[in-house]
């Protein structure tokens, strides 16, 4: 038929008709239309499309392929599929494989293949070409010859004439061949290609089949990366085919997905749901590994995967557990309470027979997301303490911190420190140097401290290894936590340490972790409104490396005193208030499975800052966010700060302000450091450690140096 303007009319409409109507029958979505047909050359066979895709409220764009018709056929052909020409294999094609296979050199093969028969139809040859394909791909030898490209010829010409009596993993075979080896003519990769879009065009392969074309495409650099993408695209448009049984093949390609194409993960998470409580344990293992490895978030799929894990603890195994944390550690993701009931179940039955490597992710993964569960906890710190000499270096590093770091001690903690101390003896060299640091650091903010250690890493000679580290990150943190391990032992046990250490000394300038938030933000904007400007931010305690938000000095008869006025506070009694921004950082829940009960408290590092603090005289006054920001109104937040202080300020004496911008830094977020000459003018001390002025703060304070040091904890 020709068109007016002399274009041929390709014969799209009933075909679109056609394959509209199978995948209206397919879809449960309300809306699908065809439009925004593509300008391809005339020679493609496949076209893009789309159809709107609803959900409730919400419509989108679902790419879709279209087959273009040839010209001879039929607008109205009812056999659509080319399977209806496929053909069985013969007893004689039966025969001919076997003998093939036993040929085990490039050689051998040549030798059957040379002689003519009537046997070899298009079966015959397409195993022929596969065969040798396999044989070439493994052998070194030069097979170059007449011969053998005169047979790879005549084996293509036999197969191209009857192609469509093949079946679709042979077509997908041939494929694999001519990608593999450079000996195949363009016109017999055009007409296997032609074949592959007419099947896909028409809907002929299987999801598993599209998928193993998949890996095939995408597994040569010189395969047609076009054809590749179309395969997604009709895999996309079939989404609705997707169930327990041919999701995990999808999965499997997942990794070969292109950028642009992305959208089919969203149409893989609703049919996750849809079929999860159907999968057995291995597809879980293989999503959930393939969601960490694309770093696919996608908290759906993350709920219902949690409620698998919970529906099928019976048929749990030691790597799945295993699985599931690092997959939520990955992505931070919080478990819900059923979740906590079943891992608890879990260890306690198995504790002693799981690898200590999946013990020391389970605690690993309770560490990030700020949980402490008391059956578990209790039941690993048993664990350990029995066989603490099948934990690696890295897994004690993993087991033991969220003790000290989530603020909790078992009910046999003598027994257990008593354990780590001998482990940290014998295998103190083995450890990695920031790791180690952070695990001394974390026995401190639960009062432990393990004086032997201690002075191993606070002299000189190991300060001076932090230098050594090239990573910034790291060695950052060594210093930070080194840092607070000097603060703990310097403010709480004066009279056992004689070291005077600054953060310059050891390359640290303090980090402030409030300043750029936008609670502390609010915060400083709240205060003038309640006290006046009669504040000071960003504080650093003498002894510590801890910030404090906001510094309030208060006269024992209620008036506040200047920031500047230090002779008038050195001469009386003032209080000073240390104000504290508490986020849920700061935070750790407890969980208790036998009571089914969530507390929130403090985590071991605030709880430590609160210490030295007191210790250090300051009254400390915690601002919670969530407290203090659930109720939008100004007034209501401004009632709030005002009834924390009023235990202290005299608020008739106080002259408030109007709202004034806070002189905030601006700080880049890589590094996000505190100027040195900043915290000397934003603190009344330095920011220097000297042991015997703690004694003799100390001394006047008797009631603070209460410490029982019986022992080396």
């Amino acid at each position: 038929m020709a068109h007016p303007t002399g274009h041929r009319v390709i014969r799209l409409f009933p075909r679109c008709l056609a394959i509209s109507k199978n995948f209206s029958a397919r879809t449960p979505f309300a809306v699908q239309q065809i439009s925004s047909m593509s300008t391809d050359s005339d020679t493609k066979i496949l076209g893009h499309s789309t159809v709107l895709r609803q959900t409730g409220l919400d419509i989108k764009e679902l790419p879709v392929l279209i087959r273009r018709m040839d010209p001879t056929e039929f607008p109205f052909n009812q056999y659509l599929y080319p399977t209806e020409t496929f053909q069985r294999r013969t007893a004689e094609d039966e025969e001919f494989k076997h003998l093939l296979m036993d040929c085990r050199n490039i050689n051998q093969l040549l030798r059957v293949l040379e002689v003519p028969g009537d046997m070899v139809k298009a079966h015959s040859a397409a195993f022929a070409l596969q065969r040798l394909c396999a044989l070439q791909e493994g052998s070194v030898e030069n097979s170059e010859s007449f011969l053998k490209k005169a047979i790879l010829n005549e084996l293509c010409e036999t197969v191209i004439h009857n192609i469509n009596e093949l079946g679709n993993e042979m077509v997908i075979g041939l494929v694999r061949c001519y990608l593999v080896s450079s000996e195949y003519e363009p016109r017999y990769i055009e007409r296997i290609n032609e074949e592959l879009e007419k099947r896909i065009g028409d809907g002929a392969f299987t999801i598993p089949e599209l998928c193993m074309l998949i890996d095939t495409l995408y597994g040569f650099l010189e395969s047609d990366k076009e054809l590749a993408e179309n395969v997604w695209i009709h895999l996309g448009s079939r989404f609705v085919e997707l169930d327990e049984v041919t999701l995990p093949f999808v999965y499997r390609s997942i990794h070969h997905l292109p950028q642009k194409l992305k959208y089919i993960w969203s149409l893989l998470d609703k049919q996750l749901v849809a079929a999860f409580w159907k999968l057995n344990a291995e597809d879980v293992s293989l999503i959930l590994q393939c969601m960490t490895s694309q770093n696919h978030k996608d908290y759906t799929s993350l709920v219902y995967l949690s409620k698998w894990l919970v529906m099928n603890i019976h048929v749990l195994s030691d790597d799945l557990i295993k699985q599931f944390v690092v997959t939520f550690g990955h992505f931070h993701f919080t478990v819900g309470f059923n979740v906590v009931q079943a891992l608890t179940r879990y260890i306690t039955a198995k504790v002693h027979k799981m690898k200590k490597s999946i013990l020391a992710e389970v605690m690993d993964y309770f560490l990030q997301c700020q949980l402490v569960n008391t059956e578990i906890f209790n039941e690993v710190a048993a664990d350990f303490e029995k066989n603490s000499t099948f934990y690696s270096c890295e897994d004690v590093i993993k087991v033991l911190r969220p003790f000290g770091k989530l603020y909790y001690q078992p009910p046999n903690r003598s027994g257990l420190f008593q354990v780590i101390e001998n482990i940290l003896d014998e295998r103190f060299d083995q450890f990695n140097m920031v790791s180690m640091i952070e695990l001394l650091s974390s026995f401190v903010y639960i009062e432990r401290f393990p004086i032997n250690h201690i002075r191993k890493v606070l002299p000189n000679p190991f300060r001076t290894q932090l230098k050594t580290i090239t990573n910034d990150t790291e060695r950052y943190q060594a210093a930070e936590y080194l840092m607070e391990l000097q603060a703990a032992v310097t403010v709480e046990m004066p009279h056992y340490f004689h070291f005077r250490m600054s953060p310059s000394s050891i390359g640290l300038r303090p980090k402030w972790k409030g300043l750029g938030l936008s609670f502390h933000q609010k915060l400083g904007m709240v205060l003038p409104r309640v006290i006046g400007n009669l504040f000071s931010q960003r504080i650093v305690p003498k002894y510590t490396p801890h910030f404090i938000d906001y510094l309030i000095t208060v006269l024992p008869n209620g008036e506040l005193c200047q920031p500047d006025a230090k002779e008038k506070m050195r001469n009386s009694d003032a209080i000073r208030l240390a104000l504290l921004c508490i986020t849920a950082h700061d935070k750790r829940s407890l969980i208790t499975t036998q009571r089914m009960d969530i507390q929130k408290s403090l985590n071991g590092r605030t709880q430590m800052k609160l210490r030295h603090l007191r210790k250090l005289g300051y009254t400390v006054i915690l601002v919670d966010q969530e407290e203090a920001f659930k109720i939008k109104s100004r007034k209501s937040i401004e009632s709030h700060v005002r009834m924390l202080l009023s235990p202290f300020i005299d608020f008739s004496k106080v002259k408030t302000v109007d709202e004034v911008p806070m002189p905030l830094i601006e700080m880049t977020p890589e590094t996000n450091f505190v100027d040195d000459q900043l915290l000397e003018t934003s603190t009344d001390q330095d920011t220097s450690f000297d042991a015997d002025d703690v004694k003799s703060d100390l001394d006047e304070h008797p009631e603070l140096a209460d410490h029982d040091d019986t022992d080396n904890w």
